[in-house]
């Protein structure tokens, strides 16, 4: 009677393996889940996804979805964005976007202030993707960007390229690119070299002033004004890079 009762030794080891599989995979959702206490600083309260206080512990936010460190420092949230550090101004849970500007271009007092020349923003083609096949720290695709270059000649031919009077070097222009890839090498002048580059959005006094017509002043306004950038994307894990900006930008400064 007793030997028609006993469970197999098989079935054992299959049931354990099943329980012990499920438990891991409740492990691992707890552990995707585990969310990031909001937290507030300054102006902006209740910071929640895809932020977390820079500082908190290493098991918040573990999971697949990336998530984003802030810094808070006398009531101002930053953020590293590639090599450059930004001002995280509002935070659009709707449209999954926050708002930055330019930190240095921020606090400096120069009359004459410029974009660093190694801080370059995220493009669509260059943004970072994680092993889970995220898209991290996009430009918003309603962004031009403002070009700073440098060239052998006077460009007095296009009107695009606006020539930065303040600048103690000759022959230095600010033009405007359309394209989402930021300031690319084809679209300089033989003459010219690149400087810098940034962001900003379409929507901050375009209408009232067309860009071609605006002044340098003007222009480093709208800068200062900033840009937006997206939460994480998904993306296909087959997505490829057809162009890395940075390389050909570092290209065209030899």
């Amino acid at each position: 009677m007793a030997n028609s009762t006993a469970i197999h030794p098989m079935v054992i080891t299959y049931t354990m393996l099943k329980a012990l599989t499920m438990c891991c995979m409740l492990a691992v959702v707890a552990g995707q889940n585990q969310k990031c206490s909001p937290f507030s600083c300054g102006d902006l309260h209740n910071i929640s996804y895809p932020f977390r206080l820079q500082g908190d512990s290493r098991d918040c936010g573990v999971g697949p979805r990336p998530w984003y460190n802030l810094s808070c420092s006398s009531g101002k949230a930053t953020i590293r964005i590639n090599t450059g550090t930004y001002y995280v101004t509002s935070i659009d849970y709707t449209d999954e976007s926050f708002w930055v500007v330019d930190a240095n271009l921020q606090d400096t007092n120069s009359s004459c202030p410029l974009p660093r020349s190694d801080q370059h923003p995220y493009t669509v083609w260059d943004s970072p993707i994680d092993s889970y096949g995220f898209l991290n720290y996009i430009t918003a695709s309603d962004s031009y960007w403002a070009c700073f270059v440098n060239c052998s000649r006077a460009v007095t031919d296009i009107k695009w390229y606006k020539p930065i009077t303040c600048l103690n070097a000759n022959n230095s222009f600010v033009y405007k690119s359309y394209s989402s890839a930021g300031c690319g090498v084809g679209d300089l002048q033989p003459s010219c070299r690149y400087m810098a580059m940034i962001p900003f959005s379409r929507y901050i006094g375009y209408d009232s002033l067309p860009y071609y017509n605006a002044s340098y002043t003007d222009i480093i306004g709208f800068i200062r004004k900033g840009f937006r950038v997206l939460f994480p994307l998904g993306q296909p894990r087959v997505f490829t890079n057809p162009m890395n900006t940075r390389r050909c930008l570092n290209n065209s400064m030899r």
